[in-house]
Order: C-alpha cells, then sequence, then structure tokens
C-alpha cells in the first residue's frame, strides 16, 4: 500500500534504540520524482544515555550516516536530510532503508529495517518533435504517455481560433478543414510565416497538463492576383482619336493619355495595402483602383506603364503594360528665296515641307505663304504652295518685303518668317548719270558709289568729233 511516511527501530538494548523516520515533501508529475525528508534519532524509555557505537545508517542503498562512541539519548538526532527519489516509467516506487550499531559495547548488537511503496506519479504526455508547416500542409506531431492518460493535441496562437483534437494518440497528424485553414490564414495575415504553438494536454484525475513546443506556420502560393488585362488605357483627346482612328495609339504632344486599372485580388486572407503606378520614369502610390490622367505625353517611342501590387504580408506582383506613341512634332520647313538677279521684282520662292508618318495618319493639309512691306502693318491674303514646288511672285525692288510660309499638318502648323530685302545688284552701270554702283544705285553723277557712299568722282567726258 503506498505510504505518505514511516519509520522503524532497531532491536533494544536496555530501554535505547534507534529509529528511523521518513515523510514525503513532495512529488512532480512532469520530472517524474519524489522528495522525501528523513531522520536517525534516538530512541526509548528511560532518562539515562547508552554509548553507542559502529553506527551505520542506510537510505535507498546509500549511506546515510556513520559514527561511534555517541551518547545516545532518546531524541538525539544523529543526522537527517532530504532525498530525491526517481519512479519508473509507470510512476511506481518502492525504496528501503536500514540501521545498526552497538549499544554499551564494541560489536554490533542491534539492527533493523523498513521498506515503503511511494504514491504513484502521475505521467503526463510529453511533445518530443513536431513540424514547421505551411496553411496547404499538414501539422505532424509526436509525444509519449507513458501513463496511458487521455490526452488531447491543439494548435494555438494570440488570435488564432484554437484548432482542438481530443483523445488522440500519437503520432498525430492533423487533417484540417478549409475552416481551419482559413482562421490560419487570417491568424497570417499581416506576415509570410509566424510562431504557432502545438499543445498536448494530459487529463490526470480531472487535472490538466501540459506539454508545448513552438513552430513556425507560413504562408506559400500567396501573391496578389493582377493581370495585364486590369491595366487599359485611352487617348482621351477626342479631336485627336477622330484623326487617328484608335484610342489607343498615343501622338506625341497631342494626345491625352488616361490609364486605368482595376482592383487587385489579395489570396489567402491578406488584404490588398498599395500600387504603386509608374510611367515615364515617375512613380505614384494610390491605395485602390483609379483612373490617372497623364495630360499630353512627351515621349516619342512605346513605353510601359508598370503596377506593383502589394498585399499585407509585403507579397507582390508587377505587371506592365505597353503604350503605343507615335512620335510627332510640328512640321520641319525649309525656305529659299531670293529675287531675279537679286534686285528683279521677279522673286522665286520654295518651300520644302517635312512631317511625321505618326503611323500613316499623317498628312499636310495645307502650305501657304502672304507678304507685306516692312512698313505696312497686316500682311495681305495667304496664297497657296505646292511643296518642294518653286514659285515666282512680283515684290517692287523699292521695298523691302515680309513674308511668311505657313505649313500645317493634322496635327499642329510651323510658321517661318523672312525679308525679301530690297532689290540690289551686285554692281549697276546707270549709264544716264554716267555713275557706277557696287551694291547700291549710284545717286550722284560722275562717281563710283560704293554701299551708298561715293567713293570717285571723275569728270565727264564730252563726246567729241573731228
Amino acid at each position: 500500500m503506498a505510504s505518505t511516511s514511516g519509520s522503524f527501530q532497531t532491536g533494544y538494548y536496555g530501554n535505547r534504540c534507534i529509529q528511523f523516520n521518513w515523510w514525503l515533501n513532495g512529488q512532480d508529475t512532469s520530472g517524474d520524482y519524489s522528495d522525501i525528508g528523513w531522520n536517525l534519532v534516538g530512541a526509548g524509555g528511560g532518562t539515562n544515555y547508552y554509548v553507542a557505537y559502529n553506527i551505520n545508517g542506510y537510505l535507498d542503498g546509500s549511506n546515510i550516516y556513520s559514527g561511534s562512541n555517541v551518547n545516545l539519548w532518546n531524541g538525539t538526532v544523529l543526522a537527517s536530510g532530504t532525498k530525491r527519489i526517481y519512479h519508473n516509467d509507470i510512476g511506481n516506487r518502492s525504496f528501503g532503508a536500514s540501521a545498526s550499531a552497538g549499544i554499551f559495547t564494541y560489536a554490533v548488537n542491534v539492527s533493523g529495517s523498513g521498506s515503503w511503496d511511494l504514491q504513484q506519479i502521475p505521467r503526463q504526455a510529453t511533445i518530443t518533435s513536431a513540424n514547421d508547416f505551411t496553411d496547404e500542409g499538414t501539422p505532424y506531431c509526436e509525444f509519449t504517455n507513458k501513463g496511458g492518460f487521455t490526452t488531447d493535441i491543439y494548435l494555438e496562437a494570440t488570435g488564432l481560433t484554437t484548432i482542438m483534437r481530443t483523445g488522440v494518440s500519437s503520432p498525430y497528424t492533423f487533417t484540417l478543414t478549409d475552416t481551419e485553414r482559413n482562421n490560419l490564414r487570417t491568424y497570417c495575415n499581416d506576415a509570410n510565416s509566424k510562431s504557432i504553438r502545438y499543445v498536448v494536454r494530459t487529463n490526470i484525475n480531472g487535472t490538466y497538463y501540459y506539454s508545448t513546443l513552438d513552430k513556425t506556420l507560413s504562408i506559400v502560393n500567396a501573391n496578389p492576383t493582377f493581370t495585364d488585362d486590369q491595366i487599359t488605357y485611352k487617348d482621351s483627346n477626342s479631336t485627336i482619336v477622330a484623326i487617328t482612328g484608335d484610342n489607343q495609339s498615343i501622338v506625341r504632344n497631342n494626345s491625352n493619355l488616361q490609364v486605368t486599372y482595376t482592383g487587385a485580388s489579395a489570396l489567402k486572407n491578406a488584404t490588398i495595402t498599395n500600387y504603386e503606378i509608374t510611367f515615364n520614369q515617375a512613380t505614384q502610390t494610390k491605395t485602390e483602383a483609379s483612373t490617372i490622367d497623364y495630360g499630353i505625353v512627351n515621349l516619342s517611342n512605346n513605353s510601359d506603364v508598370s503596377i506593383k501590387v502589394t498585399d499585407s504580408r509585403g507579397n507582390t506582383t508587377t505587371i506592365k503594360k505597353t503604350i503605343t506613341i507615335y512620335d510627332w512634332d510640328v512640321p520641319v520647313v525649309v525656305i529659299s528665296a531670293n529675287r531675279q538677279n537679286n534686285y528683279e521684282d521677279l522673286t522665286y520662292l520654295k518651300a520644302q515641307v517635312t512631317i511625321k508618318s505618326v503611323n500613316g495618319k499623317n498628312s499636310i493639309k495645307s502650305l501657304q505663304y502672304r507678304y507685306k512691306k516692312t512698313t505696312d502693318t497686316d500682311f495681305g491674303s495667304l496664297i497657296d504652295l505646292t511643296n518642294n514646288t518653286q514659285t515666282t511672285v512680283s515684290v517692287d525692288k523699292l521695298y523691302a518685303w515680309n513674308f511668311q510660309v505657313i505649313a500645317k499638318d493634322q496635327f499642329g502648323s510651323t510658321t517661318v518668317n523672312f525679308t525679301i530685302l530690297k532689290g540690289m545688284p551686285i554692281m549697276f552701270y546707270d549709264i544716264d548719270k554716267l555713275s557706277v554702283g557696287i551694291n547700291c544705285f549710284p545717286t550722284n553723277s560722275g562717281v563710283l558709289c560704293v554701299n551708298g557712299s561715293d567713293f570717285l568722282e571723275y569728270d565727264v567726258i564730252e563726246e567729241w568729233t573731228d
């Protein structure tokens, strides 16, 4: 029968003996041991002492006291202490003690012993191993259960609905329901991995004992869902679309680019936190689906708009959409214009116009010119020109004239301003004034006039005859 205390006495000499006492201080279920206290004392009737020799005491196979020539009174404490006694696998343990001495003689003449069964220690289940697992994987745990008591197992963490299984044995593999997997994903909705605790609970006579082990739960295959079909763009300038016939053709310096994207889908109970939209080396951040108006685009080649979607776990998906862009700039106009012989009224005019193709949608709408005296305020009416073809116009050589050539294509125009100077020959012979002008018309008679200044005067030689 199990005991919590006990004692024995040796034989007597006269009225004196030695007594051994023990008592239970406590038991540890997880450590599987009992702690006892003990003492070895003199006992018996009478008020006199006896001298004892060759005294020895043993507890659970270990010597706990040796002494000799001791005045042994009733109540003399020879030794005392504590002893930790480990139980077997099923929690049972017995132990023994003994004592002997020679009372009033050197020869051992008294002895005694005793043995006792300790109370059985309940044996709780203890985890020996468990696995890290993913939200798509399977939790697995092994544990010992030496006591054979009813054992439950569960997964727990702060913010997680406990996933419990009752009455299980080792090894145990969880078969998770869809709801339980979603609970795990919700618990881990702000990180790709978190700590999670395995708990094995043992019910021993109505009292629960726990063994725990922390492992890692990871979320996999959870990048946000976002495709290029969710990114669209258009030219919102209806005038330009009427020319190109296609709102997917963006014309440099003309079209108004609008980019629209619909909402991405976060996976496994995460949420979308932001969108980073990058175009033409500029990035802006938004928190929801949106339309972005980039206005007039000054790019000459196709360019990508890139959208990076980030969820609450930090997972990202990046999608690019190519924007079709056609180069355009104002028409390039090269003018050649000069008076006949540099001073006649008759003037030759030619305009060479070059335009961007814009995917074959562009053409010259008009090419015209007009002119006025430099001293006048208003130009005359516009006159049509044929591209790259010389035309003639008559402007009085005695005046300088302002000209404008205006070239228009389907998207814009270029105006070129230039001046036709007064007619001025390199060298002019005035037969009336008998003068010569270089880069000017002479105003005086009998002079060489250079750039309007008389440079040399000479006598006029009159005609004579024999």
